[in-house]
């Protein structure tokens, strides 16, 4: 299995790209991530195709071993830019209402 960090300036964890993921969806995950404010968040995400490539899961959890995470499934009919956004933040925001994080995440 392949992990490819995505680094984000100020990010105290990381964004982890994992297995193998065609490069326009590739393109979309990080598009996405920029959209997204995850400055100085204390976790990481987790990206990767599940199921035989038929769902992208992006979870936010402090590590690969951590109990406690929130994971998005985005069906691949569904993979588009907004809706991976989308994704993305509705992982941040749950995992920090579920399990805590001062830093709220803003839209840019």
């Amino acid at each position: 299995m392949r992990t490819e960090n995505i680094t984000k300036q100020n990010f105290k964890g990381n964004a982890m790209i994992t297995g193998t993921m065609h490069q326009a969806l590739r393109t979309q995950v990080v598009h996405a991530l920029n959209k997204v404010n995850i400055a100085q968040k204390p976790y990481n995400l987790y990206i990767g195709n599940v199921q035989n490539d038929e769902f992208l899961s992006i979870t936010a959890r402090k590590n690969s071993g951590a109990a406690e995470k929130y994971t998005v499934l985005v069906h691949k009919l569904s993979q588009k830019a907004d809706i991976i956004k989308d994704a993305v933040q509705e992982a941040v925001n749950k995992y920090e209402s579920l399990h805590g994080n001062s830093n709220k995440t803003i839209l840019k």
